[in-house]
């Protein structure tokens, strides 16, 4: 019953950040956001996506400078910036996966981390946006 519990509180912050990401793109007038397996059954702690014109190296260091680790790969190959061999097995087109982010989620992450998350998201999204204004 804990592990179910558990795992919905996970699911709803992975959710939380999807839609999130979703405004963000739309508020920013970005691409919109295109989250990997997000139509199939999927492990809930996991989001892969990517916004195109975001590139996952730029935006894995602002993440981490703000505190958070994410990846551009698959969990195999965490920490580290180069296509991901299970996105080219997908036929995701390579100018798509550069962009492309990975997040995993553990049962202790919570709503707090997620809204903070956003925030800085919101930041990096804002920052691109009046990079491509100018």
């Amino acid at each position: 019953h804990k592990r179910r519990e558990k795992n919905t509180t996970i699911l709803a912050v992975r959710d939380f950040i999807e839609e999130a990401v979703c405004t963000i793109s739309e508020k920013m007038e970005l691409a919109a956001p295109v989250f990997f397996g997000r139509r199939v059954q999927r492990l809930s702690n996991t989001s892969a996506f990517a916004v195109p014109g975001i590139r996952a190296e730029t935006a894995l260091i602002a993440l981490d400078l703000a505190g958070f680790d994410l990846s551009s790969g698959s969990a195999c190959s965490s920490g580290k910036v180069k296509k991901s061999h299970v996105l080219a097995a997908m036929g995701v087109e390579d100018d798509l996966a550069s962009c492309a982010l990975r997040i995993s989620l553990g049962a202790d992450n919570t709503m707090d981390e997620a809204r903070r998350f956003v925030a800085v998201w919101s930041d990096i999204a804002g920052r691109l946006a009046r990079a491509r204004a100018a």
